[in-house]
């Protein structure tokens, strides 16, 4: 019952339906079924009193529609470094309901896809996939939570069900293009620097103490040997530096400038593992910067 909670608030559910094998729940944030490891008896089920109590009351009053019938066919599996990728690609996903294009990860022919327009990350899958996925945060945290690999389906209809562990979210229909991401990414131009992670995520953290809270930007400036960070608040009179070793260069100018949001840096580098190396691909202080040729981060101005 616990899990079945959970998927109610996540989706912030407010009516469940049993047919006495799948409870299909459905609320603001879309449509889920649930293979409950106890029955349910069928019926219409009040989705507040699951929420507010932990035990199910019939809605004798309510008018719903028939028990969802899918006849899917499996045509993928998202497992091992694609189930990481939609993790990552989570810190890229778009909070304004002005932007429902931004609000979601794409899963095109190519690529798992996300980006708010100010950061942007894309990874090959090599998933047989046609016809693009999207998929909101609330129903890939649905699935996520469930921490096992997740089936593709597809209805003749061209509805998507995604699969894991006996919880499936139905895919709605969504019939908005997505952004020309393809061509925001540079792939010319650039120099590179590579540093540890375990140097830079403590440093990008710390000096988030330290940067004005309206812009939460700080200045990289790149040397012969170091890559040196500063922070600043000149309204409280706040200044902190930092200096860490460049591991690799290659065909770095003499100087460079270029400012981040170190709070986007900070959660772009938290979803690598603690041992990664970080590069760096840069042009220009107004150019889109390249992270590990994954993500890609917008500078802000200096």
């Amino acid at each position: 019952m616990k899990n079945l909670q959970k998927i109610a608030k996540t989706i912030k559910a407010t009516y469940l339906q049993s047919n006495g094998e799948y409870t299909h729940l459905v609320g603001s944030y879309g449509r889920v079924l649930y293979k409950s490891p106890e029955p349910i008896e069928s019926g219409v089920y009040c989705a507040n009193t699951l929420k507010e109590r932990g035990l199910l009351v019939k809605d004798k009053n309510g008018t719903y529609g028939r028990f969802p019938e899918f006849k899917t066919e499996k045509i993928a599996e998202i497992e091992g470094e694609n189930l990481k990728n939609l993790k990552k690609a989570i810190v890229c996903m778009s909070s304004d309901d002005l932007r429902p294009k931004m609000q979601r990860i794409w899963i095109d022919s190519d690529n798992i896809q996300a980006t708010d327009g100010h950061r942007l990350f894309w990874k090959k899958h090599g998933l047989n996939i046609e016809k693009p996925i999207t998929i909101t945060k609330e129903l890939l945290k649905v699935l996520l939570d469930q921490k096992s690999k997740i089936e593709v389906h597809l209805d003749p209809s061209g509805t998507y069900i995604l699969t894991s562990n006996g919880v499936s979210v139905i895919i709605p229909e969504f019939t908005e293009n997505n952004v020309d991401y393809r061509n925001v990414i540079p792939n010319s131009g650039m120099f590179e620097i590579s540093v540890k992670l375990s140097d830079l995520l403590p440093v990008v953290v710390d000096s988030r103490k330290y940067v004005n809270r309206a812009t939460n930007r700080i200045k990289l400036t790149v040397g012969d040997d170091v890559l040196k960070i500063h922070a600043e608040d000149i309204d409280w009179g706040l200044e902190k530096g930092y200096e860490i070793n460049i591991t690799q260069r290659f065909n770095v100018p003499e100087k460079f400038e270029i400012g981040f949001d170190a709070k986007f840096l900070e959660q772009i580098l938290k979803t690598f593992d603690k041992k990664d190396v970080i590069t760096f691909k840069m042009s220009q202080p107004n150019r889109a910067t390249l992270i590990n040729d994954e993500f890609l981060l917008m500078p802000v101005m200096l």
